[in-house]
């Protein structure tokens, strides 16, 4: 069995959110021509302007152009949060990479290398096993 390994690639959050934010604009866009598909007064005629058609028609029009203007704001959100996101994992990441870097400084070239598997004994006192109390 093998073990999931999760990671993050910042720089495609990044991208995303690059993306995100175009499609926000061109949503925009969207909206602006929806605004100029209101009725106007020829377009349903004296019968259909007193029957309620354009005001029906302009209702609709009006939920689209708000629905429309909804998703602009979910796209601008989400690329809010994925840049966000890879601003803390990059700080994260590299405040791991500081942490290695500084203990690696901190040790000496020979730490480990002269240390060899059942000869670790810094205090003196530990022995091999099977070797208690002598």
């Amino acid at each position: 069995m093998t073990a999931d390994v999760f990671t993050v690639n910042p720089g495609a959050l990044v991208a995303k959110a690059g993306y995100d934010e175009q499609r926000a604009g061109v949503i925009d866009s969207l909206q602006q021509q929806i605004t100029k598909a209101r009725a106007s007064e020829d377009c349903f005629g004296v019968i259909g302007m007193n029957a309620g058609f354009a005001t029906g028609y302009d209702d609709m029009v009006t939920n689209v152009e708000e629905n429309v203007g909804k998703a602009a704001e979910y796209l601008r959100s989400a690329s809010d949060r994925l840049t966000a996101s890879a601003e803390e994992y990059s700080f994260v990441d590299q405040g791991w990479a500081d942490t290695f870097s500084q203990a690696s400084a901190a040790m000496s070239d020979r730490t480990f290398a002269t240390v060899n598997p059942g000869t670790a004994d810094p205090g003196g006192g530990l022995r091999r096993l099977g070797q208690e109390g002598r």
